[in-house]
C-alpha cells in the first residue's frame, strides 16, 4: 500500500459517512441557478449546470479533453489538519470495505452508480444513450446509460412551463428518424416526441435507447449508470456551436447510431404509463414515510428511495453502500461510530461499513437514497 492510500485509510473511514464537495461540470448548455439555490447558495445560470454526486468517472467535453473534471472530492479533518481526496482514490484504496464484499467481488473497485444534479435554463439537445451490450460492443465500456429523473424543482422561463421530451409518438419509424437527422429538421424532430409538463416530485424512468430531451426550467436529480456516452440528434449545441457527424454519432456512423434508438411508439397515455413512475410505499405512519422510487422490478442498474421524517427517528437502511442527497430540512444520520449532521443541499457517500443507521430530525427531513446495481 502506498503512502497516499495509507493516509486515506487513516483520514477517510469506511465506518462513517463521507461528506462530498460540490462537483460542478461544464456542459454545452447553460443553467445552474436552481442548483445553487438548492445547495443554499446564490448563483446565476452559466456553463456549469451539473453537479456530479458520488462520481468516480471523468466527464467528456469536446475541447476540454485536457481538463480532468467530473471526479467527486471529499474533505475531512484529521488531527487538526484538513485533507482532500477524490472519492475514486479513496474507494480504490480499500474497495471491499467501502463498497462491500459482495459488490467488490462482482464489480471490483467500480461503484456502478452516478447521480447528477442537473438544472437547465435551455432545452437540452435531443439524444439517446447506448444499452449495456451495445456499450460493450461499440465502446468497450461496461456501462450503458439507463437513467431516472427525480424533479427537485422547476421554474418558468420566457413564459414556457417546465417540460421534458420523452419517447416516440405513435407512427414514428426508423426511416422517419433518419430523415429528420439527415435534414436537421429540428421542429419536425421535436414534434415526433411526447412533451410532458413536469413539477416537483415527478419521477421518470428513461431506458437506454429511448429518445429524450430535458426542457428549460427543469432541476433534476438524475440517477444513472456511470457513463457519459451520448448520441446526439442535433448538430448544433443549445448555445449555437456546430457539431460534426463524428461527434453526434460517437464515431460509429449514422446508420449504426440509428440502430441504437428504441423505436417503440406509444400514445401519450401509454407513454406516461411506461416512463412516469409511481412510488411504491414501503412503510408509513403519521411521522414518517419510506418509498421505493426505482427498484429491481424496473431496472437492475440502480435503486432509488425517498425517506420523509417529521420530528421522529427512522431506522430504514439499504444494504451495502449508497449516496444521500438531503433534499429538504435538517437532521442527523446516526450509526454505531457516531453522528453526522445533515442539512439541505448536502450530499454524502455512505460506505458499506457504516451500520446500525438511523435517521433523526426534530423538525422536517427529506432524503433521496441512491443505491448501486442489484442492490
Amino acid at each position: 500500500m502506498n503512502k497516499t492510500m495509507q493516509k486515506n485509510e487513516l483520514v477517510f473511514s469506511a465506518e462513517m459517512p463521507l461528506k462530498m464537495e460540490s462537483c460542478r461540470v461544464w456542459r454545452t448548455y447553460t443553467g445552474g441557478r436552481l442548483l445553487e439555490d438548492w445547495r443554499c447558495g446564490h448563483g446565476e445560470d452559466g456553463h456549469f449546470p451539473e453537479d456530479w454526486i458520488g462520481s468516480t468517472v471523468r466527464a467528456h467535453n469536446i475541447g476540454r479533453e485536457n481538463i480532468a473534471e467530473g471526479y467527486t472530492m471529499v474533505a475531512a479533518s484529521f488531527c487538526g489538519t484538513e485533507y482532500r481526496a477524490s472519492l475514486k482514490e479513496i474507494v480504490s484504496g480499500n474497495p471491499a470495505a467501502f463498497l462491500g464484499e459482495s459488490h467488490y467481488k462482482k464489480y471490483g473497485d467500480q461503484t456502478g452508480l452516478l447521480t447528477k444534479l442537473l438544472d437547465s435554463s435551455l432545452r437540452l439537445p435531443i439524444q439517446a444513450h447506448p444499452a449495456k451490450d451495445a456499450a460493450r460492443r461499440l465502446f468497450h465500456s461496461e456501462y450503458g446509460k439507463t437513467e431516472a429523473w427525480y424533479v427537485l424543482g422547476t421554474r418558468k422561463l420566457n413564459g414556457v412551463a417546465p417540460y421534458v421530451l420523452l419517447g416516440f409518438k405513435e407512427g414514428i419509424t426508423k426511416e422517419d428518424w433518419f430523415n429528420v437527422y439527415k435534414n436537421q429538421d429540428i421542429p419536425q424532430m421535436l414534434s415526433m416526441l411526447h412533451r410532458i409538463n413536469v413539477e416537483r416530485g415527478d419521477l421518470f424512468f428513461v431506458k437506454s435507447g429511448v429518445p429524450h430531451a430535458i426542457g428549460e426550467g427543469c432541476f433534476l436529480a438524475e440517477i444513472q449508470e456511470p457513463s457519459d456516452l451520448v448520441f446526439r440528434m442535433e448538430k448544433t449545441t443549445p448555445t449555437g456551436g456546430a457539431l460534426t457527424d463524428e461527434v453526434c454519432t460517437l464515431g460509429i456512423g449514422t446508420e449504426k447510431m440509428m440502430e441504437q434508438f428504441d423505436y417503440n411508439a406509444y400514445s401519450y397515455e401509454e407513454n406516461l404509463k411506461n416512463y412516469k413512475r409511481i412510488p411504491e410505499l414501503i412503510e408509513k405512519n403519521e411521522k414518517h414515510t419510506v418509498e421505493l422510487l426505482i427498484g429491481k422490478k424496473v431496472t437492475p442498474c440502480f435503486s432509488l428511495y425517498r425517506i420523509d421524517l417529521d420530528a421522529t427517528t427512522v431506522s430504514y437502511t439499504p444494504k451495502g453502500f449508497f449516496t444521500v442527497l438531503v433534499d429538504d430540512g435538517h437532521g442527523k444520520l446516526c450509526c454505531r461510530m457516531g453522528e453526522t449532521v445533515l442539512n439541505k443541499g448536502e450530499t454524502y457517500f455512505v460506505p458499506a461499513g457504516v451500520r446500525n443507521i438511523s435517521w433523526e430530525s426534530d423538525s422536517r427531513l427529506r432524503l433521496l437514497i441512491c443505491c448501486p446495481p442489484n442492490s
